[in-house]
């Protein structure tokens, strides 16, 4: 009898480490949007009236970084960026990334970062990290992460890091309006110059009557 209790709670025991093992490996990472008139941010899934902004790709990683779920982080981080470019049709510029619930990077963890930031960037994307420890801080600047990613890039809040990366959309877009304002006064015919478009300037044309003259007199 005593034997059978014993082999009851071994077999509890390795149920419990095999889900806690899956658990690593496949974490819950829910893409996050913003709560009508607040600044919390919560799953999309079980909140319909949460909202997502166009350019921005918001998760949060509910688990320390470790080996065993580094892939499944890049899967699931390219997967919500592409969902959400074809979801909004607008191109993702930040990936903002929480990682207040992580307790724990190791080695493999941070390489997997370098990856995914250097794929990202290729794609005109900068990642954003919010909510880190002061321990994960200390392993993303002592691992040399933080070069690539730039405390500029780090926040405390997803709110923070929402409302800084918006407002960087929106210079980009004022610039680029600028530019565009720029381009058509440029090429409006109502401001191009006709004789310096001919290449007639003042001393030119009035070598040109001068000649003209001579050549009526001969």
């Amino acid at each position: 009898r005593g034997l059978r209790i014993s082999s009851g709670v071994l077999s509890a025991l390795l149920l419990s480490l095999l889900i806690i093992q899956y658990e690593n490996a496949k974490p819950h990472i829910p893409l996050l949007g913003r709560l009508p008139n607040s600044t919390v941010y919560r799953d999309m899934k079980q909140y319909s009236e949460a909202a997502e902004y166009p350019g921005l790709a918001i998760c949060r990683i509910d688990a320390s970084l470790y080996f065993c779920n580094a892939q499944y982080i890049r899967e699931m981080l390219e997967k919500y960026v592409n969902e959400s470019e074809k979801r909004m049709n607008v191109k993702v510029s930040y990936l903002i990334v929480d990682i207040s619930p992580a307790g724990y990077i190791d080695s493999t963890a941070i390489f997997n970062f370098h990856e995914i930031w250097k794929h990202f960037s290729l794609r005109g994307i900068t990642l954003c990290f919010c909510g880190p420890s002061i321990k994960l801080m200390q392993a993303i600047t002592k691992s040399k992460l933080i070069e690539l990613i730039s405390f500029d890039n780090v926040f405390s809040s997803e709110h923070h890091a929402v409302s800084v990366c918006r407002g960087r959309l929106a210079e980009k877009e004022q610039a680029a309006s600028a530019i565009h304002n720029e381009d058509i006064v440029s090429t409006d015919p109502d401001n191009i110059d006709t004789e310096s478009t001919l290449g007639l300037s003042d001393k030119n044309v009035a070598k040109v009557s001068f000649m003209l003259d001579v050549s009526a007199g001969d």
